[in-house]
């Protein structure tokens, strides 16, 4: 007699990490879709507000937009959470 196993699947949402929103947002800012770009580094954080790279790719993409405010919060976010990370140290907080 064969057993029936049921298989669940995890949702789509828990499916999905902050490294893989963050990659993805990379993927779309490289192609000039910033506003994308800005709702998956923001969803990124939303899951872990210390992913750095988020953080700092949040900042890169706002200043693409022209938010240099909002971008040197994020920025300095990105330095408090990880003052060691080369790179984060470009708007010279």
């Amino acid at each position: 007699m064969k057993r029936s196993r049921t298989i669940t699947r995890p949702s789509r949402s828990t499916r999905i990490s902050p490294k893989r929103l963050n990659n993805l947002g990379v993927v779309l800012a490289d192609k000039g879709r910033f506003d994308e770009a800005i709702e998956h580094y923001r969803k990124a954080i939303q899951i872990n507000p210390n992913d750095c790279n988020a953080l700092d790719n949040l900042g890169f993409a706002l200043t693409a937009k022209g938010h240099f405010d909002e971008a040197i919060e994020d920025y300095r976010q990105a330095i408090q959470v990880n003052s060691n990370r080369p790179g984060t140290f470009f708007i010279g907080a």
